[in-house]
């Protein structure tokens, strides 16, 4: 497994708060990994920290950061199993954030695995995890996004859950990750993971993350995960495409990084003037519309491109802004020469993400 996509490129404080100065365009407002326990959070239920040496965590080991992780089970049993008797708890920031304004987007990143009961309309709403919001110190929680899954076990594969908190800009939040399961039966699998927790403002905007031709995660129709990374690739990860730097066509230090990308792939930058709902292209989503631009092709490291290449003219320049600026839309293809993962193509697709350039 790659390192996760924001801490492949972002220097972050393991364990504690990073404050940004500026609304460049990627600004971490906050990011804990569990390194220094659950110094950050206030724990219920059977949330507590595992290692990636110990039972419960070793088979999901390696971490998407670092050496710990959040976990809701018991280190006895590897399951959350009371008999029959439901259980639940909240992780909860124990420090509210106050959010910005001036971003187009604002997001709350993570990383979550799950070995939980489905909860879906036909098996019914069982072990829910659910990210939740309070603008009162906790006095009352907005359910944000609800993870499920339509099988008991799932491999052991980290998926990434990215949640828009954007309309709450401008007030003091407290997220918690809570999970119930409703019920004290088939409460016998492993359980929930939860890893480097990332709050973060972007001047950038995702598109084209909805539909997947191969399938994607499992959720909860009414209350969607809300990711912003493209499709599951052949490494089990998805592909993400995020940017970094000020978008001005006079002082352009923009950069474009695709992430969570088959370790030796071959990426293209393509950018649009417009875009639009999409359709499948290749084990993957495209969207965009428009006179096309074909920006830039790199080779990856470690899953990982960016654009431009450090010895490269700017990204305005090469996708012939104007200097007036004006919104552009850029979206990877990269290839996946797999076989038989998702057909009979050998490309996939990341997120499209929207840049507003100014003069």
């Amino acid at each position: 497994m790659t390192r996760s996509w924001l801490a492949s490129f972002l220097t972050l404080v393991a364990g504690g708060v990073f404050l940004s100065q500026g609304a460049s365009a990627q600004t971490v407002l906050f990011s804990d990994s569990f390194e220094n326990g659950l110094t950050n959070w206030s724990a219920g239920g059977f949330w507590h920290v595992q290692n990636d040496t110990d039972p419960c965590a070793y088979p999901v080991s390696p971490f998407p950061e670092g050496r710990k992780c959040a976990y809701y089970g018991i280190d006895a049993t590897c399951n959350y199993e009371t008999g029959f008797n439901a259980n639940s708890g909240d992780l909860v920031l124990a420090t509210p954030i106050v959010l910005p304004t001036g971003f187009h987007r604002l997001s709350l990143h993570a990383w979550m695995l799950h070995q939980t009961e489905p909860c879906d309309p036909v098996a019914g709403y069982f072990d829910q995890s659910d990210v939740q919001v309070s603008t009162n110190g906790g006095g009352t929680w907005t359910t944000l996004a609800r993870r499920c899954f339509a099988k008991f076990s799932s491999p052991n594969f980290w998926n990434p859950r990215s949640i828009d908190l954007t309309p709450y800009a401008g007030q003091s939040v407290t997220i918690r990750f809570h999970f119930d399961t409703t019920d004290g039966f088939l409460n016998d699998t492993r359980g929930v993971f939860l890893d480097e927790v990332v709050i973060q403002g972007e001047s950038g905007t995702t598109f084209c993350t909805n539909a997947c031709p191969c399938g994607g995660p499992y959720n909860f129709i009414p209350l969607p995960e809300g990711l912003v990374s493209g499709c599951r690739n052949s490494t089990r990860a998805y592909g993400v495409l995020a940017g970094d730097g000020t978008a001005s066509v006079s002082a352009d230090s923009l950069v474009l990084r695709a992430l969570e990308l088959p370790a030796d792939s071959v990426a293209l930058l393509v950018q649009g003037s417009t875009f639009g709902s999409g359709g499948v292209n290749g084990e993957g989503w495209a969207c965009l519309t428009g006179p096309l631009v074909r920006v830039a092709v790199r080779q990856a490291s470690n899953g990982i491109v960016q654009f431009p290449a450090p010895s490269s003219p700017s990204l305005s320049v090469l996708g012939f802004v104007p200097g007036a600026g004006g919104t552009r839309h850029y979206q990877v293809r990269y290839r996946d020469n797999a076989l038989n993962f998702c057909n009979s193509s050998n490309y996939n697709w990341t997120n499209g993400y929207s840049i507003a350039w100014t003069p």
